[in-house]
């Protein structure tokens, strides 16, 4: 946003300077070809402005939820990273995909470490990874579809980011099952 409001100030200067030398050099006919000047020369600068101001409120907005609010065939989820890299997931968006994911005290019981209470949300999280490892032993298709979709769009790209080999077998087993790292946001 600097630039485009350096450069509007730039040509708002060079078409007032140009309106005060054609109204000395013209009189009043001279304000035409300035006025003329001036609208060829700011358009461009303004709508600039106009689309950075627009990124700037949307960013400002949109702030607390970049990078965490992902899709799976239209159904939301809320993804979180932590500092260590590893992405987790709110169990109550896993639910209205998967109806039969286990409650979360079992969950916890099945994966130990990999679940983490979300106290801004009210609710649980659970490690990406581990989900994906909890679910892959089940039967059904469409939890397989999700299983695949997880591990392509969220596990991946977290392990890719963090240096982890992407070939890697996905398990229960995390590197400090008791205390997961900190929530940071998006």
């Amino acid at each position: 946003m600097p630039s485009s409001l350096l450069r509007l100030a730039l040509r708002a200067g060079v078409c007032v300077a140009f309106a005060v030398a054609a109204w000395a050099w013209l009189g009043p006919w001279g304000l035409a070809p300035a006025i003329a000047l001036a609208g060829a020369w700011l358009a461009g600068p303004l709508v600039d402005l106009a689309g950075d101001l627009n990124r700037g409120v949307r960013t400002l907005a949109l702030r607390d939820i970049e990078g965490r609010h992902v899709e799976y065939r239209g159904r939301p989820l809320d993804v979180t990273e932590d500092d260590s890299g590893h992405r987790w997931i709110a169990t109550a968006g896993v639910r209205r995909i998967v109806p039969g994911l286990p409650a979360d005290a079992v969950l916890a019981r099945l994966a130990p470490g990999a679940l983490v209470r979300d106290d801004r949300r009210s609710g649980h999280r659970v490690e990406a990874e581990a989900l994906v490892a909890l679910l892959a032993r089940t039967g059904d298709a469409e939890t397989h579809r999700f299983v695949r979709w997880v591990e392509r769009d969220i596990v991946q790209p977290a392990r890719r980011a963090r240096g982890a080999p992407i070939g890697a077998p996905i398990g229960l087993s995390r590197a400090d099952p008791v205390a997961p790292p900190p929530m940071r946001r998006g």
